[in-house]
């Protein structure tokens, strides 16, 4: 978990009382992210809440990193300001998806850098410009 986080929400906290009920709230959610099930579906939260809110104020640049991120939400809020440079980098983004979505503005250094692009990748795509 983030310090930086943690220590924006602990300075809104100016009462004891309140600074004793967050505490136990982070430990009840340390207990629920705890089961790796349980954890997998709390972060996929993320992926519901942009698709069923894509109107909301959104920091677009952030969920371009995020790994729940998946390209189908990309492709329906393709007019938002994604960051190509954390969309080429993300774990989830494979050779595959960057084929099938080559109208994307892939960031080529990023995607040369992504570890999910195999060296067999580079050898079927040499026509690609990747960084070497």
């Amino acid at each position: 978990m983030n310090i930086d986080i943690l220590n924006k929400i602990f300075s809104y906290i100016d009462r004891g009382r309140d600074y004793k009920s967050v505490l136990l709230t982070c430990k009840q959610w340390r207990i629920l992210i705890d089961d790796p099930k349980r954890r997998s579906r709390l972060m996929n939260i993320l992926c519901t809440l942009v698709q069923r809110y894509p109107d909301k104020p959104w920091n677009w640049g952030l969920l371009s990193g995020n790994p729940n991120i998946t390209i189908n939400i990309i492709n329906q809020n393709y007019d938002k300001p994604w960051d190509w440079t954390l969309v080429s980098s993300c774990s989830n983004i494979t050779m595959d998806v960057i084929c099938k979505n080559s109208h994307m503005p892939w960031d080529w250094y990023w995607i040369s850098q992504n570890p999910n692009i195999t060296m067999d990748d580079i050898k079927q795509n040499p026509n690609k410009p990747w960084d070497w």
